[in-house]
């Protein structure tokens, strides 16, 4: 099973969306953790360890690229998958992965997969 246990920490302001990637992931094995917004997802990293963030990156109270910032900062190899329906162009950083909004389950599985796969950077 593609996911061994690893710990996701899922960060989507759009409840069907999270609601949807949850059950996709769990379902290939992960072990998911879900927040709404970048703050909530900042305080539950604060006391929690993941192996991999996948956030939004338009949200209320800390967009998720700030979001990225503050996690890249405090935890440099931490992979990072951003997600967003809008053109992300320049808003991206380079270190982490994008998967464009909407996508379908099998493509954010691939995604996930191949960020858990890759070699540290």
């Amino acid at each position: 099973m593609p996911g061994q246990n690893l710990r996701v920490l899922l960060v989507e302001d759009e409840v069907s969306l999270r609601q949807l990637a949850l059950k996709v992931l769990s379902k290939h094995g992960y072990r998911v953790t879900c927040a709404e917004n970048g703050e909530q997802a900042w305080q539950t990293l604060q006391g929690e360890e993941f192996d991999l963030l996948v956030t939004d990156v338009q949200m209320p109270k800390m967009t998720g690229n700030e979001l990225v910032k503050r996690v890249l900062g405090a935890r440099p190899e931490l992979p990072v998958l951003m997600m967003s329906g809008y053109n992300p162009e320049g808003q991206v950083p380079e270190e982490v992965s994008f998967l464009s909004k909407p996508f379908t389950p099998q493509q954010l599985v691939e995604k996930v997969a191949a960020l858990h796969l890759a070699p540290p950077t």
